[in-house]
Parts: C-alpha cells; sequence; structure tokens
C-alpha cells in the first residue's frame, strides 16, 4: 500500500494518472481519515504560499531598508567631513582677520584720495 502522503501530494500536484485519480477519489469519498490528512495538507499548502510571498514582502523592504541606510550612512560621512573643513575655514578666517593691521585697510576715503592724485598727475 502507497503512503498516503505521497498519494495525497501527488493528487494535490496532479501528478496522478486518471485511473490512479479515480482510485484515490473513490478512496477519498469513503475514508474520514483520508480526507483529514488532505485538508491538512491544502491547509499547509497555503501556508507555504503565503510565506513565499512573504518571503518577497520582506525582501523588497530589506532592500528599501538597506538603500536608505547606504544614503543615510553617505550623509553621515558627508557631515564628517564637511563640519571640520567648515570649521577649520572659519578659523581660518577669524585668525587671518585678526592678524590684518588697521592700517592695512584701504577705505573708499583713500580709493578717492589715490584716484584724485593719479589724475592730477596725468593732468598735468
Amino acid at each position: 500500500m502507497i503512503d498516503n502522503s505521497i498519494r495525497i501530494s501527488s493528487y494535490f500536484d496532479n501528478e496522478l494518472s486518471p485511473e490512479e485519480r479515480i482510485e484515490f477519489e473513490k478512496d477519498l469519498a469513503v475514508d474520514k481519515k483520508l480526507q483529514n490528512e488532505l485538508n491538512v495538507y491544502k491547509r499547509l499548502s497555503n501556508q507555504l504560499v503565503i510565506t513565499k510571498e512573504d518571503k518577497k514582502f520582506a525582501e523588497q523592504i530589506k532592500i528599501a531598508l538597506l538603500a536608505k541606510r547606504r544614503k543615510s550612512i553617505w550623509r553621515r560621512r558627508i557631515s564628517y567631513i564637511f563640519m571640520p573643513v567648515v570649521g577649520l575655514s572659519l578659523l581660518f578666517i577669524v585668525i587671518n582677520s585678526s592678524l590684518v593691521k588697521p592700517s592695512s585697510i584701504i577705505t573708499s576715503d583713500d580709493i578717492l584720495n589715490e584716484y584724485s592724485i593719479a589724475l592730477t598727475e596725468f593732468a598735468e
């Protein structure tokens, strides 16, 4: 006698010959245990289909999360580079501005004086 689980699996997957299928359906009509086993197999099979869909969904979520993580890693890396550069630039500006002597600052009056001197020299 063939094991019921093999017969059920073959029946469910349409792998039985027409004669074997008819014989299985006759046995199924009278055997309550076989009917229960077929119902359990159907439920388990449906759960496996859902599980495959869940795996696809979980894989899509995983891909999306990894993409988001990659973006955030690059943002962090950029900020780790950018912030020190900005800080050093500001420090450089502050140090340079404190090193500039007030006498070396050119005002608009100085420019006008130089311009008027140049004009008088050119006119002579």
